[in-house]
């Protein structure tokens, strides 16, 4: 009878201790479940796949898919892996905007990354409309923030190049700069840089987006002391080209976006040499762990060295990652805007971010590099 009683009690307590284990796995497997199968933290992403821009957006887009892996390899967002659906801008703001309707009311994104200065000019008003943050990676127009809304860069914008440029011609006494643009917010807005910071007269002459005869415009603009560019990828190559067909002989400045690719050289046919454009501070041959885990993972996933549009973009999905870990619900916008706001300090490939009341990136460190033997390489007087 003892070790009847006994066996019944010990019985009784596996009983409970089985119940308890079995309760808590039920409360775990509740817990697991309630999170969709299959669930995605999603966010848009509007390049130019396609159209006069398609150097720009490849560039770019390579640098989202960089950052995507490096989160999703990290953990995601608060355990939920990134998503990022891509939609062509087509180079062209109206496409944009029909991207951007399509990825806020099919896709249901909380936020949108985006690059080109019309472009994100057109895209700002639909964000703001539907609370989706915007953020952009490429754009050098002032006309695109405005202060406390769902808009933020974390390119450089116009001034930062235009003034790195005009501190080299003030420097040297020039005091007459013809600026050749593209008739677009990108062209405008260093224009209205340039104008702003060389101390000089300015002369101007505008072209079309889709433009490839710059003979006129060349030609009158042939007495100035300096020319400055700003054009797309595939019509820098070309302006180059012309002007030294026409003879004309003066230095010619520009800035990365207009400069830096393979495309531009092989338009210009080696009248690219010589040429000086600000870009951001992004040496390739940095040490620090931000850039070479970046660099390491660009060559290996695309091959080559990555450029500042690459690198902008990976560090866009990151600052945005990480203002949605913060808080409870990633799709929260309004949540996210917040928190991109507060944010201080974060570590980025190209640098620090942090964003002012505009959402503007508070700093950008420029510098000038120039084409030599047919390369891009850190331009040094004398030199």
């Amino acid at each position: 009878m003892f070790y009847r009683v006994v066996a019944m009690r010990a019985s009784k307590g596996v009983v409970v201790a089985v119940a308890a284990v079995l309760l808590v796995a039920a409360f775990l497997l509740s817990a697991f479940f309630a999170q969709p199968q299959g669930a995605r933290v999603k966010v848009g992403a509007v390049y130019q796949e396609t159209g006069s821009g398609a150097d720009w957006g490849a560039r770019a887009e390579q640098g989202v898919m960089l950052a995507v892996e490096k989160i999703n390899r990290d953990g995601g967002v608060r355990g939920v892996p990134l998503q990022v659906i891509f939609e062509d801008s087509r180079s062209n703001p109206g496409d944009a905007v029909t991207a951007m309707n399509k990825l806020v009311s099919v896709d249901n994104v909380s936020a949108v990354l985006s690059q080109a200065s019309s472009t994100v000019v057109a895209l700002s008003p639909v964000a703001n409309r539907n609370g989706v943050v915007l953020i952009d990676t490429g754009a050098t127009t002032p006309a695109y923030l405005s202060p406390d809304d769902y808009t933020f860069r974390v390119s450089y914008s116009a001034p930062y190049f235009a003034k790195r440029v005009s501190e080299l011609l003030n420097e040297r006494g020039v005091k007459s700069l013809g600026v050749l643009f593209v008739n677009d917010d990108y062209g405008k807005a260093m224009l209205g840089a340039y104008a702003a910071s060389f101390r000089g007269a300015v002369v101007s002459e505008s072209f079309a987006s889709d433009a490839t005869d710059f003979r006129v415009q060349l030609q009158k603009l042939a007495s100035v002391e300096a020319l400055a560019l700003v054009s797309n990828t595939r019509q820098t190559g070309l302006i180059l080209r012309q002007k030294k067909e026409l003879g004309f002989g003066q230095p010619v400045f520009t800035d990365v976006y207009s400069a830096e690719y393979q495309s531009v050289l092989d338009a210009a046919g080696g009248a690219a040499e010589g040429m000086v454009y600000a870009a951001p501070d992004f040496d390739v041959n940095r040490t620090d762990s931000a850039f070479t885990e970046f660099n390491a993972a660009f060559e290996s996933k695309f091959g080559g060295v990555p450029n500042a549009l690459s690198a902008q973009a990976f560090d866009g999905v990151m600052v945005l990652a990480a203002a949605m870990r913060a808080c409870e619900n990633p799709a929260d916008s309004k949540c996210v805007k917040e928190k991109l706001y507060a944010l201080k300090d974060f570590e980025g490939v190209v640098g620090l971010i942090a964003f002012d009341r505009n959402g503007d990136v508070v700093y950008r460190p420029t510098v000038l590099k120039t084409v030599r033997n047919n390369s891009f390489v850190s331009y040094l007087p004398g030199a």
